[in-house]
């Protein structure tokens, strides 16, 4: 990957510009693509997959956090309004 490599680069004292030359792309696009691999990185967004069990359902299925600080999991859609009575 070419961010990967900049950084290898970089590391033994070559510039952006000298790695995009090599490279064939403008060393502004490399530190572009450099910073937003590093958000990627840092994203509190993580790839999951998602289970044969869970793609079977077919009602919802949700995690109800109150205000108040209640946190029930597992609910199924219909129940919630039920829930949110009882709480009141």
């Amino acid at each position: 990957m070419a961010v990967d490599y900049l950084g290898r680069q970089m590391r033994r004292g070559a510039s952006a510009e000298t790695v995009g030359s090599e490279l064939g792309v403008s060393g502004w696009s490399l530190i572009r693509w450099s910073r937003q691999a590093k958000v990627a990185r840092n994203s509190a967004l993580r790839e999951v997959e998602v289970a044969e069990e869970a793609k079977a359902r077919t009602s919802l299925v949700v995690t109800l956090v109150t205000p108040d600080g209640y946190r029930i999991e597992g609910l199924e859609g219909r129940d919630i309004r039920s829930v949110l009575e009882a709480l009141r």
